[in-house]
């Protein structure tokens, strides 16, 4: 399920840009930290490759045209920056198509799927909450 160590960057990984969210519009129980890498997503019978927009402890952005019914469970599997992979039971909470232009922060939203993790064990849950602390606390700008 896992490997690698804890640490929240690989060796040579460069530096990412925050895209900044209002605080007032998150209605999240944790906050998405905005991380592009590769995940695999299978279910509903397909599966296909795509790109996160944002993670956090409780689940993921994903980046795709594909249309997946909400309430759909999914597997997911994908590998963080400091080479730990990461297998993730999830479920389909919303999903856009894209093409919507957020007035507040002037970014046009891409077409995807939101995703909540579910049965989690501790240790990944552990793990998640660990990397995407590291990673705000590095590059959290005022």
């Amino acid at each position: 399920m896992m490997t690698s160590d804890l640490h929240a960057f690989g060796h040579d990984e460069p530096p990412t840009l925050i895209r900044r969210r209002p605080a007032t519009l998150e209605k999240r129980g944790g906050a998405r930290l905005p991380i592009e890498m590769d995940v695999t997503v299978e279910g509903a019978a397909q599966r296909f490759l795509a790109t996160s927009g944002d993670l956090s402890s409780g689940g993921m952005f994903v980046v795709t045209q594909r249309a997946i019914p909400v309430g759909t469970q999914v597997m997911l599997g994908f590998t963080l920056p400091n080479d730990t992979v990461v297998e993730v039971l999830g479920v389909v909470q919303w999903q856009t198509c894209g093409g919507i232009l957020d007035v507040v922060s002037g970014f046009s939203r891409e077409g995807g799927l939101g995703l909540a993790f579910f049965c989690l064990a501790p240790e990944v849950k552990a793990l998640l909450e660990d990397f995407c602390s590291a990673r705000e606390l590095l590059y959290y700008a005022r």
